[in-house]
């Protein structure tokens, strides 16, 4: 059903493809794209952290509006500390854009994505401008640098004046609330969801192993993600080499890259495990549904995570998971039944996981069954568009309270 009204957003973000077909937020341009479909007008404003990246452009309809900063080539999640130095120039010069492009682009609604920073920018951007924002989180923002003694403050004056929030996993929910947000205005959305139709486990996956030159009787341990520390890509490892003697078939695929790419790969080797592990680099989004379909088990073995689109893309592709135990997994892995869970850190934990999914394909089958129906249910791309949709309808009509989802 087409949205009763069309609205012209602007998008506030710090991660977003810095280049047609890339990869970096791309859960933000699939949104984006969607609205875009559904007659809204987007115009996002990021942070240009590659010097390639064209300062405007447009994407599928989208507008694209980056603006400048000193930068390391790093975005903010790569920091492990405030880098307070560069965030004074990259909050002045986003607030700047911000305001134009409100201004150029006539826009009804700020739509401000992590709490901090861009929720400070909507809010100074809505009191200058006088349009409505909502915020939407993402995770880290809420669950880390929001708890951050000198972080806090922002973060609650951000969310103080927004018309609407949403969060990504039930967890999250009592975090806004300790900030001030009003419970009746939240609502929870499924990141941008997943596309269905095109992750499903139709796809065709023989490229994929003809590529990797693997037989039939191999099987593919998967990765998706990138390659730091707070994803746990070193734990996959660790685990992986204590079960590749008894599994000789098995090969471990790993789709990503970042600053511990080098790290990980003498680790493999000291592992003895370089010659049974595959680095792909990145992948282009819409050819990573042939890697889920051609895997027997993807994992993803992170420390924190907000709402991991990975997850929903294996599970739509009806791919079982095992997956660390913490609140953004939790809330896509049902324990036993689409997939299997272990503590954040415990090799031994996810080496067991791996060890009962690879040596039983009539519980990968079950699974996979059951996690593709999950992902149909409750997963599906335009389910989590229509409720974008709903808070822009609660900021601009100013109800006190959202419709039930």
């Amino acid at each position: 059903m087409a949205p009763a009204q069309h609205n012209r957003v602007c998008v506030l973000t710090t991660a977003y493809p810095d280049r047609p077909g890339g990869t970096r937020g791309v859960f933000i341009h699939e949104l984006c794209r969607r609205l875009v479909v559904r007659g809204h007008q987007v115009d996002v404003v990021t942070p240009r952290v590659l010097p390639a990246s064209n300062a405007t452009e447009r994407i599928e309809g989208v507008r694209v509006w980056r603006f400048p900063f000193p930068t390391e080539g790093k975005v903010l999640a790569q920091y492990d500390t405030v880098p307070v130095r560069r965030m004074v120039p990259w909050m002045l010069s986003a607030t700047r854009h911000t305001l134009g492009v409100v201004e150029a682009a006539d826009c009804d609604v700020i739509h401000a994505h992590w709490v901090v920073p861009m929720g400070v920018v909507a809010r100074i951007a809505s009191a200058w401008t006088g349009r409505p924002y909502v915020v939407s989180s993402h995770g880290l923002d809420l669950m880390k640098w929001s708890r951050h003694r000198a972080i806090r403050p922002l973060a609650r004056w951000s969310v103080q004046r927004a018309k609407a929030y949403s969060s990504c996993n039930d967890a999250m929910v009592d975090e806004f609330a300790r900030l001030g947000a009003d419970r009746r205005r939240l609502l929870l959305i499924r990141e941008s969801g997943a596309d269905t139709d095109l992750f499903r486990p139709g796809v065709s996956a023989e490229r994929v192993r003809r590529n990797l030159r693997l037989t039939a009787a191999e099987q593919i341990v998967l990765f998706v993600g990138h390659l730091m520390p707070r994803k746990g890509p070193d734990v996959l490892l660790r685990a992986f080499s204590r079960v590749a003697q008894e599994f000789p078939g098995a090969r471990l695929v790993i789709v990503g890259s970042g600053e511990d790419e080098g790290a990980l790969r003498l680790l493999s080797r000291d592992l003895g495990v370089a010659t049974r592990t595959d680095w792909l680099g990145l992948i282009p989004h819409d050819e990573l549904p042939a890697y889920f379909v051609a895997a027997d088990v993807f994992v993803l073995p992170s420390w924190s995570e907000g709402f991991p689109h990975v997850l929903m893309e294996a599970a739509a592709c009806g791919v079982p998971a095992v997956a660390s135990n913490i609140p953004g997994n939790s809330g896509l892995v049902v324990e036993g039944v689409t997939g299997l869970l272990f503590e954040p850190g415990d090799v031994g934990g996810l080496a067991e996981g791996l060890r009962k999914l690879l040596a039983d394909p009539c519980l990968r089958g079950s699974m996979a069954a059951s996690a593709r129906n999950r992902a149909e249910e409750l997963f599906r791309a335009e389910d989590q568009t229509r409720k974008v949709e709903e808070l822009y309808r609660c900021a601009l009509a100013g109800d006190s309270r959202l419709s039930p989802p």
